[in-house]
């Protein structure tokens, strides 16, 4: 689900949210999720890497779905997709805010017979934390931020 995610246990991800969008930082590859809650994709979308993300709430879910992705051809181990290819993301906090949980489903008829889900448990909460630059040869002590001793 390249171009799509949040955060993991060794480097952690910042979210941003007002009335309009949601953005996410990620401190691995220098990351970014913009989620439009206002609106839809553009008609005539040009596709990106990133693509362009449209949520809206499900009760305690965030609902994305991203649109205008550059097809993919599985390059360094990521997996394959289409220009066509629509992925649908349900975001949801569990065990009393702690942790989250991303569930993501391709669906690119072009590319699979069926939809192709991708769950994750993401890390717990650790507001301490900072999204910090990501470079491992300038910045080793960051590298190791969030790492249980």
């Amino acid at each position: 689900m390249e171009g799509i995610g949040i955060g993991s246990e060794l480097f952690p991800a910042e979210i941003i949210q007002n009335s309009e969008k949601i953005v996410v930082l990620n401190e691995e590859g220098r990351g970014r999720w913009i989620i439009h809650l206002k609106g839809q994709a553009p008609a005539n979308l040009k596709p990106s890497h990133f693509g362009y993300s449209v949520g809206h709430w499900e009760g305690d879910t965030l609902v994305v779905e991203t649109t205008g992705l550059r097809a993919n051809d599985g390059a360094f181990g990521r997996g394959l997709r289409s220009e066509n290819a629509r992925i649908v993301s349900r975001l949801r906090k569990f065990d009393e805010g702690r942790n989250l949980e991303l569930v993501s489903t391709i669906h690119d008829p072009e590319t699979y017979t069926r939809p192709v889900e991708d769950p994750k448990t993401l890390s717990t909460w650790h507001p301490e934390l900072t999204v910090l630059e990501f470079q491992c040869e300038e910045n080793p002590e960051g590298a190791r931020e969030g790492m249980v001793e």
